[in-house]
């Protein structure tokens, strides 16, 4: 995402297997201009039958919720955050985070602003939320995450990159019985050298620490959800790296909801959407206002295209499942 605007939310979507010898990506369709939601889906052998997919409800919930954010932050006034219903989506808390993130100014990764002030903001706002969790019977784990390493990305020409201590803040909320298999949520808090960030990446920030508000308050689910809100995705997706190779919980997630910025205003927008995830369009068919075509997934197919996301790096190192090993790229 290095469109560099002022709010959207982004739904991206792409599909990889998961094997016992090492993860194989597949291509994926859907997209346009807007804002943008990134999914993928990492199955794992046996797969599960299309028709049963367990995290239809899930993604229903999640989409629903996601699809009125854009227009509720920008829209409403501000208030209280506890006059709201808890299980529902409250846009004025959200519009709350958004306006603190971008006071700050930019959010460079590495600068003090992004490892202290907005790392600080985050978690506390991620321990409140968890308070919210324990009153409602689930129960939300906070932790920071610093990882280091190195990779080899076919981003533009094609490089490789190494880094230190890029940092991230993870999440887990999971209710009594549910599966260790987790959606994963993701969204980057950095900004670029020049800009506040609001539409890259603060709004989408400040509407997946609402969702899981509302999922945290809601009922109970079938499957974990994990939040990534990392701090390396303008300087080329290190923060997403170091997640996926690095965290323990990086083993758990089986689909990848990625928000990201694809411009500055308009509807949210699916724009990759892997070719096996008719159940995932379907569920997103039913919300409120989603809507994608498959402009920008073909852009995104393009060699050497100028732009990407922390999804393919989600995807492309995913850890291989516990059954199947575990460790892997």
């Amino acid at each position: 995402s290095h469109t560099h605007s002022r709010v959207e939310t982004s739904i991206v979507r792409g599909m990889a297997t998961a094997t016992r010898g090492a993860t194989r990506r597949r291509a994926a369709p859907l997209s346009d201009d807007g804002a943008a939601v990134a999914a993928q889906e990492i199955e794992t052998k046996p797969p599960i039958p299309r028709k049963r997919q367990p995290h239809t409800v899930l993604i229903a919930v999640l989409a629903t919720y996601l699809a009125a954010t854009a227009a509720r932050i920008a829209a409403e006034a501000w208030r209280p955050v506890d006059t709201a219903a808890l299980s529902d989506f409250d846009g004025a808390g959200a519009h709350r985070v958004l306006k603190t993130l971008c006071a700050m100014g930019p959010r460079v990764t590495g600068s003090a602003r992004a490892e202290i002030d907005a790392i600080s903001m985050l978690t506390e706002e991620l321990h409140l939320l968890s308070e919210v969790a324990a009153a409602a019977g689930a129960t939300l784990e906070v932790e920071s995450h610093r990882g280091s390493g190195g990779f080899y990305s076919d981003f533009l020409d094609g490089f490789a990159t190494a880094y230190q201590n890029v940092s991230s803040i993870v999440a887990r909320l999971s209710w009594p019985g549910a599966s260790r298999d987790a959606l994963l949520l993701a969204a980057h808090f950095d900004s670029f050298p020049t800009s506040p960030g609001a539409a890259d990446n603060a709004a989408n920030v400040a509407s997946a620490l609402y969702v899981l508000r509302a999922l945290a308050s809601g009922p109970a689910q079938r499957h974990s959800v994990l939040l990534l809100l990392n701090g390396g995705e303008e300087s080329l997706f290190l923060a997403a790296h170091a997640f996926a190779v690095g965290h323990r919980w990086a083993h758990d997630y089986r689909v990848v909801l990625n928000l990201e910025a694809i411009g500055s205003g308009g509807d949210q927008i699916i724009f990759q959407l892997g070719p096996e995830a008719g159940w995932l369009a379907e569920a997103m068919r039913t919300a409120p206002g989603v809507r994608g075509t498959v402009i920008a997934h073909d852009l995104f197919q393009i060699p050497g295209f100028p732009a990407g996301t922390d999804l393919k790096t989600l995807l492309k190192h995913a850890p291989r499942s516990k059954e199947d090993g575990g460790g892997g790229k």
